[in-house]
């Protein structure tokens, strides 16, 4: 099997699907479990494989995010709020970091707190905390009647390479999904050696792309360079044998010599801030119309910042984005948390709800109402980056990534009930292009989805619920497109792959579609849910009935098939939702509907 064949610099995606051979039911042609239950990575012609996707997120997702010690406690007052916050956070900043390197937490109680500006975390080891995001929570209010960030973990500077530690990539070819290359002799690269994979294109690669045809097709748009598409990929030193060097995560943009120059670099990142995070709060913006646009435009942004989290975080109103990681930081995780109801013009750069810029970070368990750009990329992202688990409701434009170049992104049980998109997006905006490659959509669920796969590199559906299409709005072309309405197992790629990379000896084969959900794998989410919910469980067919906090009966539908469930004008409130199978199991669910 071939992942994709190059036939005159184009991918005959499709055609490589007619030639699989066959493998066992419900699993990927690209991806198999051995008879030790290890995920097996199938590789092409050239050695290109699936790519490691989970070394992203906090500690690179080696360890939990902790929970720190309150150092200081605040209780709201009446009136602007920012001094005194800002001053308990420049209190915590001022102490010594301890041993496992945190100062600790500010403590905000329960109750409003109005905000006129940004409150800004310039010190490692400091964690703003509140008790809780719901109506009996901590709520920070921006009353700031302008552009800003609410809350912003800030560092300085950002990472510097050491030029003189620069050694070419000797590899003819080096192929997606691989962790060594051999340099050119005489380098000093050691075991812990923090480097970067520097892939840097050439015109002709630009030319295979097509992209430097935009100005002829639209005057406005400006011609991809060589130069503005050298992308630095941040990777570790695992392992040295002689020239042969080690990396702790894959190479997720492949290095064709024709195309483009690999090297291996040193860097160094003075100045950045690590060990921060959010959690347990709600964040909230005043404004005056649904297109006012002078009031609070992002809920958080991480900026030279690495190893920091958002979590159980909530965030109304906001212009731009609930979370923002810009290109200067990494291994950021944002897990449970939610953006409501963007309030902005809906045009361009605006309402990207969950924005990722940087690498190697993780979005897990999150939810969006009325976005337009959902679990988004911008413009050359350098993965791995995930979206795992997370759901999009009322969507008001594609999700997925959004121009110029993200490459090694995982889209893995995402949920919406719009677009979800790998596209060449061409002429839109001032030439997005190719809006990534070497990006797996896993186990989603959409409404429609366009898989495009760039000349020379892919992009991959597999088991996706959608309407799955090689025709989109600016260019038509195949993707690789595997099992479109079956799942295929494992069911979280994301999950399986971290399991397996940290040494797990129970990773179990989990769901290979929904006649083969195993029993404590009944799916139900998003929870809380707008206005349709996704229910998976075991069978072809089942029954639901949903109850409210007395018992009634408001809802229920026999012979349902799993999969999305409109629950009409449901009254918002708590229920319990009765699962019954067809070989007569039961299962229930608490599920939460919102207004």
């Amino acid at each position: 099997m071939r992942i994709f064949t190059y036939l005159s610099g184009a991918i005959l995606a499709f055609g490589a699907l007619a030639s699989r051979p066959a493998f066992a039911q419900n699993s990927s042609a690209l991806i198999q479990i051995s008879a030790q239950g290890r995920l097996q990575y199938v590789p092409d012609n050239r050695g290109n494989t699936v790519p490691d996707f989970s070394a992203v997120g906090y500690r690179n997702g080696e360890a939990a995010i902790p929970t720190v010690p309150v150092a200081v406690m605040l209780a709201p007052a009446t009136g602007d709020n920012r001094a005194r916050i800002q001053a308990a956070i420049d209190q915590v900043s001022a102490l010594p970091l301890n041993a496992s390197g945190f100062r600790g937490a500010v403590l905000l109680t329960a109750g409003a707190y109005p905000v006129n500006g940004s409150l800004v975390v310039r010190a490692s080891g400091v964690v703003l905390r509140g008790q809780g995001a719901g109506p009996t929570g901590t709520k920070l209010l921006a009353t700031l009647r302008q552009q800003h960030t609410l809350v912003e973990f800030m560092g300085a500077g950002r990472a510097s390479v050491q030029g003189s530690s620069s050694k070419a990539i000797t590899n003819s070819y080096l192929p997606i999904g691989a962790r060594t290359c051999t340099v050119a002799n005489g380098h000093t690269f050691a075991v812990g050696d923090l480097v970067v994979l520097r892939r840097a294109p050439n015109q002709a690669w630009i030319s295979l792309l097509g992209m430097d045809t935009l100005h002829a097709q639209d005057s406005t748009c400006v011609d991809w360079t060589p130069s503005s598409y050298t992308i630095d990929f941040k990777r570790k030193v695992t392992a040295v044998s002689g020239n042969t060097i080690t990396l702790d995560a894959p190479v997720v943009d492949p290095i064709d010599q024709t195309y483009a120059t690999g090297y291996l670099l040193k860097y160094t990142w003075t100045g950045k801030i690590e060990n921060v995070g959010i959690e347990n709060l709600q964040l909230d913006s005043e404004y005056s119309s649904p297109t006012d646009e002078q009031h609070g435009w992002d809920g958080v942004d991480f900026t030279n910042a690495q190893n920091g989290w958002v979590r159980d975080v909530e965030v109304y109103h906001f212009g731009f984005a609930a979370v923002r990681v810009l290109t200067s930081s990494a291994f950021i995780s944002v897990l449970n948390s939610k953006c409501f109801d963007a309030i902005a013009l809906t045009m361009g750069e605006r309402k990207y709800s969950f924005c990722i810029e940087g690498q190697r970070n993780l979005v897990m368990d999150c939810f969006t109402r009325l976005g337009r750009h959902d679990f988004m990329t911008g413009a050359r992202v350098a993965g791995p980056n995930a979206f795992v688990r997370s759901t999009a409701t009322q969507q008001l434009n594609i999700a997925g990534p959004h121009g110029r170049w993200a490459t090694g992104t995982l889209y893995d049980n995402l949920v919406g009930d719009g677009p979800l998109n790998l596209e060449n997006r061409l002429t839109s905006g001032t030439g997005h292009g190719w809006a990534g490659a070497q990006n797996m959509l896993w186990n989603c669920t959409a409404a429609t989805a366009t898989v495009q796969s760039p000349p020379g590199h892919v992009n991959w559906s597999v088991g996706t619920h959608a309407v799955v299409t090689g025709a989109g709005i600016f260019f038509t072309g195949p993707g690789y497109v595997e099992s479109t309405g079956t799942f295929v197992a494992p069911q979280s790629l994301y999950d399986r792959q971290l399991c397996e990379r940290l040494g797990g000896t129970g990773c179990a084969t989990v769901t290979a579609n929904q006649s083969a959900v195993a029993e404590e794998q009944v799916i139900v989410y998003p929870n809380p849910v707008s206005s349709k919910v996704t229910v998976y469980f075991s069978g072809s067919k089942g029954q639901l009935m949903l109850t409210d906090t007395i018992g009634r009966v408001v809802r229920e539908q026999a012979d349902f098939e799993p999969g999305i469930w409109s629950l009409g004008k449901l009254a918002a409130g708590t229920y319990l939702l009765r699962v019954t199978t067809a070989e007569g199991k039961v299962f229930t669910r608490k599920l939460v509907r919102l207004e």
